[in-house]
């Protein structure tokens, strides 16, 4: 039992309520209170339900501060989720894009971020900086 971490992470949270139920992969980055969900509590017509599910993120994904990811949602490899968003229930966000907002809606990579389709030779997300200057 326990929470499955890769290598090389950085995890800035206490919001994983059964750790169980959660995967993160190589090189992510979960930021301060963000909140890896793996339990919903319903009520349908007066009758309470909690189901549980895994949330997992690829590898290289970065999570923003104060971000849910709700039960049985996915993040894909490479992917950027911006601080105060929220991944759905149930909702996969493919490799290599980047998500902002309630829900998350797909946007550009900042300006200041180039992604290279790929990788470098010791396995992470080629990423080209720019300068402020080149912006």
């Amino acid at each position: 039992l326990g929470m499955r971490v890769g290598s090389n992470c950085f995890v800035d949270t206490i919001q994983i309520p059964e750790t169980d139920l959660a995967e993160i992969g190589d090189d992510c980055s979960i930021n301060a209170n963000a909140t890896l969900g793996t339990h919903v509590a319903e009520n349908h017509y007066t009758r309470n339900y909690i189901n549980f599910g895994r949330s997992v993120c690829g590898n290289r994904v970065t999570v923003g501060s104060n971000s849910v990811l709700a039960p049985t949602a996915s993040v894909g490899d490479g992917c950027t989720v911006a601080p105060n968003s929220g991944v759905s229930l149930g909702e996969s966000l493919p490799p290599m894009t980047h998500w902002s907002g309630i829900p998350v809606e797909r946007v550009k990579a900042p300006p200041i971020m180039n992604v290279v389709n790929g990788t470098n030779a010791a396995g992470a997300a080629a990423v080209e900086m720019k300068s402020v200057a080149q912006l």
